[in-house]
Parts: C-alpha cells; sequence; structure tokens
C-alpha cells in the first residue's frame, strides 16, 4: 500500500507539530507550511493526498486559500480539511459549499482523528474510481455505436416488383411469401460492473458469512455450556435427595 501524503497549513508552530505528531503515528507523511501562500507555492511542486488548512492566518486566510485551491486544476481534487478552533454549524457549511470535504477542531482526539482521514480518503478514493471507470467506458460505448452504424454508401434499395392487379372473376391464388424483414439488431451489451465493485461485494460477503459462522459459534458453545450446568445441577439435586433420606433414617 502507498504511504499517505499530508500538507498542514497553519501560522501556529504549535498547532502543526501537534497535529503533525498525531498524523505521523498514523503511518502519514507530513509536511508543514506557515501560510496560505507558502502553501500555494510549496503546492507547485508537490501534491499530498490530503491538506489541513487553518482558518485564522495573516495574509491569506483559510477560505480565501481554500477557493485559490479549488480554483486551479493542478490543486482541485486535493481533499481539503478545515483544522480551525471553530465549530459552529455556519462556518461548518460555509467551508463544504467552498469545497472543503470537513471540518476538524483542534481539540479532536486521535482517535476521532483517524475515523475522519480514513473516511476522506475511502470517500475519495471510490470517486476517482468511479470516474475512471465511467471514462473507461465512454470510449468502449462509442466505439459500439459506430460499428452499429451502416454507411450510406453500402445501403443499396430493391426495386418493389408491380404486381397485376387480379380480376374479380380470376381464381385467388396464393401469393408468394416475400423475403423476410432483417432482424432488428440486438442492443448492445451492458457494460459489465466494475472490478472495484465486485471485490467491495465480494469482501461484504465474506464478512456477513464470518459473522454467521461466529454467531452460530457462539451459540453452540453457550448451548454446551447451559446443558452442562444443567446436568451439574441435576447431580446435585440428587445428592441433596441421598443426604436428606440418610438424615430422616437416622432421625
Amino acid at each position: 500500500m502507498t504511504e499517505k501524503s499530508a500538507l498542514i497549513v497553519d501560522d501556529s508552530a504549535t498547532a502543526r507539530i501537534m497535529l503533525a505528531r498525531v498524523l505521523s503515528s498514523m503511518g502519514v507523511a507530513v509536511k508543514q507550511s506557515k501560510s496560505g501562500e507558502d502553501a500555494l507555492k510549496f503546492l507547485t511542486n508537490y501534491r499530498p493526498d490530503l491538506i489541513f488548512l487553518d482558518h485564522l492566518m495573516p495574509g491569506m486566510d483559510g477560505f480565501q486559500t481554500l477557493k485559490a485551491l479549488k480554483s486551479n486544476p493542478a490543486t482541485h481534487d486535493i481533499p481539503v480539511v478545515m483544522y480551525t478552533s471553530q465549530s459552529a454549524l455556519r462556518y461548518q457549511e460555509e467551508a463544504k459549499a467552498l469545497g472543503a470535504v470537513g471540518v476538524v477542531t483542534k481539540q479532536v482526539d486521535r482517535e476521532e482523528l483517524y475515523l475522519v482521514v480514513e473516511r476522506i480518503w475511502m470517500q475519495h478514493e471510490l470517486t476517482a474510481a468511479r470516474q475512471a471507470a465511467s471514462a473507461a467506458q465512454e470510449p468502449a460505448q462509442a466505439s459500439a455505436v459506430n460499428s452499429n452504424v451502416t454507411p450510406l454508401r453500402s445501403v443499396r434499395t430493391r426495386p418493389t416488383p408491380i404486381r397485376p392487379i387480379p380480376s374479380p372473376n380470376a381464381p385467388a391464388t396464393q401469393t408468394e411469401p416475400g423475403p423476410e424483414a432483417p432482424a432488428e439488431a440486438s442492443p448492445a451489451p451492458t457494460p459489465p460492473i466494475s472490478l472495484w465493485r465486485q471485490r467491495l461485494v465480494a469482501s461484504l460477503v465474506m464478512i456477513l458469512t464470518l459473522f454467521s459462522a461466529y454467531a452460530i459459534y457462539s451459540l453452540d458453545q453457550q448451548r454446551a455450556q447451559i446443558d452442562k450446568l444443567a446436568t451439574q445441577l441435576e447431580a446435585s439435586r440428587q445428592v441433596m435427595q441421598e443426604v436428606i433420606l440418610i438424615l430422616e433414617r437416622n432421625q
């Protein structure tokens, strides 16, 4: 698996170091920029898998930097997460409207940050896979359409024979069957499901099967334990009855 990379854009060195430590513990290669202008220059020769962008910075703030990233075709597809101390719902909506994939507060813990990063990368990879599958299907569909088109010069019309009008008194004659009309071309086959969807479905089926097997195994273990306890209780009851009988005889 290729190592993931991230760029942290924040004017606070302390905030950059704290976030870089958490990401490094997750196996992410981290680069840092102290301003929006510095980040835009740095991205001309470096393309990370994810960008963490602070909001309040001198010079270009986070939203201005985000607009510049999304307006540049070279950086438009890089997921951007606003890493800020603000958590208001209005701020989150504005950030997502400008193109951010999420907002993470600076008080987030390691587990929550791990889930956020994994979700963002999964969504980004699925989107890229869908776009690649769609781009691969377009030429195939175009070639299929072109192969079904008959050139005009190869179409030849057959003259319709002139049949004499039968007389009213003439006996009815059986008309000869004409040439059969050519069968309509069958529609182009539907493109098969892409490979990544097949693997995803197979993985889900395998996980469900494992869960079902584990549940059945657990139930069997519990039933065996219950049967064992019932046997022990029955043996204890018989022993108690024998003790009671002995005591009654000795009285």
